[in-house]
């Protein structure tokens, strides 16, 4: 797979999904980590694979394209069962940025 590190792959933070953690307990971890991964993977739609890296950090690649749909996913997650109670801050870097 041929990736072009600006555009096909992209490190998503959610910064304060450690504080959720906290908040919920040990299940609300789980809970948190697999919403988070529900809500990206959701979002680009089978346009790329969506790895768990440590607590509140997720790689997507692809083999396209994605800066688009990291535009839809900053909307859908606003929309998640998460953010209705705990807001959640995102942050988004592409590889060049980030690894």
């Amino acid at each position: 797979m041929q990736i072009n590190k600006k555009s096909n792959t992209a490190v998503i933070s959610i910064d304060n999904l450690s504080d959720i953690f906290i908040t919920l307990g040990a299940e609300g971890k789980k809970a948190a980590i697999s919403r988070a991964a529900k809500c990206i993977s959701e979002t680009f739609d089978e346009v790329c694979d969506v790895y768990h890296i440590k607590d509140n950090t997720f790689v997507c690649v692809s083999t396209i394209d994605i800066r688009g749909y990291i535009s839809q996913f900053k909307d859908a997650i606003g929309f998640s069962e998460i953010k209705e109670k705990y807001p959640l801050k995102v942050t988004v870097k592409y590889e060049n940025d980030a690894l």
